[in-house]
């Protein structure tokens, strides 16, 4: 029965209508920048939030992604990122050794 309200729900329907028209956004940093970069595309993500959000009350908008500490022009970019409305969630890279010969 859909009108029924289940004890493990996640929102009674009070909660529904009073969270109506906020927008949590989550974006996954390395994929969207790969994605772009073979399609050969740009990506302004000051209007991407606008587009995103579309008359919508932000919540909060995540920005996760892998970062190599020595690269100064990604430091960069996630610093204009948040200050520009994304919060940024990183971790470390973690490079392998390619020169493991392979065992048997």
């Amino acid at each position: 029965m859909l009108n029924r309200i289940e004890s493990n729900d996640l929102f009674t329907p009070e909660q529904v209508l009073e969270n109506r028209g906020r927008v949590a956004i989550f974006i996954d940093g390395s994929n969207l920048f790969y994605a772009a970069l073979q399609l050969g595309i740009e990506i302004d993500y000051t209007k991407l939030l606008c587009r995103l959000t579309a008359g919508s009350r932000l919540l909060r908008s995540f920005f996760y992604t892998g970062v190599d500490r020595t690269n100064e022009k990604q430091q960069g970019f996630l610093l204009w990122m948040r200050r520009n409305g994304y919060r940024v969630i990183s971790k470390d890279l973690v490079q392998l050794r390619t020169d493991l010969k392979r065992q048997i």
